[in-house]
């Protein structure tokens, strides 16, 4: 049960940097796609990604590559999910 906390409290980490990204999109993003400061910021969420989620570790490479705002979205919108789903299941 604490190492399942201590996973969700992870995956929670990234899901920060990804609001962040999302929070100031003129700041992170040139035409709908991530600048040098938006990648610096996906990179560390998907550090902890590929650490703690590995199986969101594809999308979230992909959206890497693209750089494009729809999949950073996407990859925003799983994260999410499975910090609260798996949170609640925890408790």
């Amino acid at each position: 049960m604490i190492d399942k906390v201590k996973y969700n409290t992870e995956c929670c980490n990234a899901l920060h940097y990804l609001h962040e990204l999302m929070r100031d999109i003129e700041l992170y993003f040139d035409h709908g796609y991530l600048n040098s400061e938006g990648i610096k910021l996906l990179n560390q969420a998907i550090r902890i990604i590929v650490d703690h989620c590995p199986e969101y570790s594809r999308l979230a490479r992909s959206a890497r590559k693209s750089r494009d705002l729809r999949d950073v979205e996407k990859l925003l919108v799983v994260v999410h999910d499975a910090c609260y789903e798996d949170s609640a299941v925890s408790t």
